[in-house]
């Protein structure tokens, strides 16, 4: 038997009444398919999701929630107690008890401690049992019931101002957590991540009906799984597999760029490549700017990612004469910027192309400055950039000439006119510009 995957869910009813909680998992295609752990007032049972039939596992205590960690030990929050229940013998054992705790959801994080969920989030240690409060959802907002895990982020159903609601829950900063989408009428109260064969899905059940929803965080869709439940669900957790692979197709879209061509001259150009639209962000993704060195291989050629479509050439970090592509990517957020290892990832199928190139410059050579009246004089011109070169030039600040040089390496000949008192020779460049750039 392959190994199974797993995913989670927790309890949802108003505070403090005591709930049920479940835990959901899916099995290898040879096994018996997906199926939901939870628990009743009295016991823990599995719950076959696909006949929507229930097998009883173990007796345990009323539970406001349950969560499940990577042993297979249950937790529970049976008042203001963090218990653990071991599912094969049905020992309970208090590991805390928090004075004041109201809450109704429980999991297991992905760090390894116990996460318990009112309008305070409190972080409990499985092992010493210590305690810390992390802070307080927003103003308004009222569990009511499950922490769900899954690929980074901590989703909760919840009351708000703005109705009720599918949140994501910010761990360390509960104030700072924001909505992701509306919840089905009715309310939900169990929630549980569920690695499915097509694509990765929460369970949760309704409140006021014997149904459980699905929803599908690929496309962002609720459907109903289970429209005859017979037994009262609640909250549910899984060992702690916190990513599983997407084998369904992403729609997550980071839309295009104009596709223009630059040719830029010096460090202090910029390209600046105007955004055509078309992206499809999701509720929590983010779309950048970024500029790479292989179009055909954007994520694997990466030099930087931006919030503004301006990049400016980097010195040391960049090569002038070299060709760039600036485009987008959109995915989940890592440390403000996409992040690459996101399954769900997304590149603009198009990209402008820029080019850096260095400003023309040049090195006049005589082998002796002074020249007669009416003589003549040819100086060596050396010159740095792409041929052909145009130089304007003055000699001993007379008029305005140009010359034009199809090679790095030249000569100009100048003239003193006759009559003129001898004196040193004073070569003035004006200007010089070269295939790409010119500079004054």
């Amino acid at each position: 038997m392959k190994p199974a995957l797993f995913a989670r869910a927790a309890f949802v009813a108003s505070m403090p009444v005591l709930g049920i909680a479940f835990f959901l998992l899916f099995l290898g295609s040879e096994c018996s398919g997906q199926v939901m752990y939870g628990s009743t007032l009295s016991q823990i049972k599995k719950i076959g999701l696909g006949a929507c039939q229930d097998t009883f596992i173990v007796a345990c205590p009323p539970l406001n929630d349950m969560a499940i960690g990577p042993s297979g030990l249950f937790y529970g929050i049976n008042s203001n107690r963090i218990v653990s229940i071991d599912p094969g013998t049905g020992t309970v054992t208090v590991i805390a008890t928090v004075n004041g705790m109201i809450a109704t959801s429980l999991e297991y994080g992905e760090d390894g401690f116990l996460y318990a969920l009112g309008q305070t989030l409190w972080k409990i240690d499985p092992v010493s049992g210590a305690v810390q409060v992390n802070g307080m959802l927003p103003t308004g907002w009222v569990p009511m019931g499950d922490l769900v895990y899954l690929d980074g982020i901590y989703y909760a159903s919840s009351t708000t101002p703005q109705g009720n609601k599918l949140i994501n829950v910010n761990l360390n900063n509960p104030a700072a957590s924001t909505i992701i989408t509306s919840l089905p009428a009715g309310g939900l109260v169990a929630g549980a991540s569920v690695y499915d064969p097509v694509c990765p899905k929460l369970y949760w059940s309704q409140i006021s009906t014997p149904n459980i929803h699905a929803y599908d965080v690929n496309s962002q869709t609720w459907s109903i799984a289970c429209s005859s439940v017979n037994w009262g669900l609640g909250g549910g957790d899984t060992p702690n597999d916190y990513s599983f692979p997407y084998v369904c197709g992403c729609t997550i879209n980071a839309g295009n760029v104009n596709p223009l061509q630059f040719n830029l001259c010096g460090e202090g150009a910029t390209a600046n490549t105007p955004y055509t639209g078309g992206a499809v962000l999701g509720s929590t993704g983010i779309l950048r700017y970024v500029l790479v060195t292989d179009q055909n291989n954007p994520a694997g050629s990466m030099l930087f990612q931006n919030i503004s479509p301006v990049f400016g050439f980097v010195m040391g970090q960049m090569n002038y004469g070299q060709t760039y592509y600036i485009g987008t990517v959109a995915g989940q957020p890592q440390g403000g910027n996409v992040d690459l290892s996101d399954p769900c990832i997304d590149f603009s199928n198009q990209f402008a192309r820029v080019v850096w190139q260095p400003q023309p410059s040049l090195v006049f050579t005589a082998s002796n400055p002074n020249i007669c009246a009416g003589a003549c004089k040819d100086v060596q011109v050396a010159l740095t950039g792409t041929p052909p070169f145009t130089l304007s030039y003055q000699v001993n600040g007379g008029t305005t000439q140009t010359q034009t040089f199809t090679s790095t390496n030249g000569l100009l000949q100048v003239c003193v006119p006759s009559g003129s008192s001898a004196q040193t020779l004073v070569l003035n460049a004006l200007g010089l510009s070269d295939a790409y750039c010119s500079c004054q």
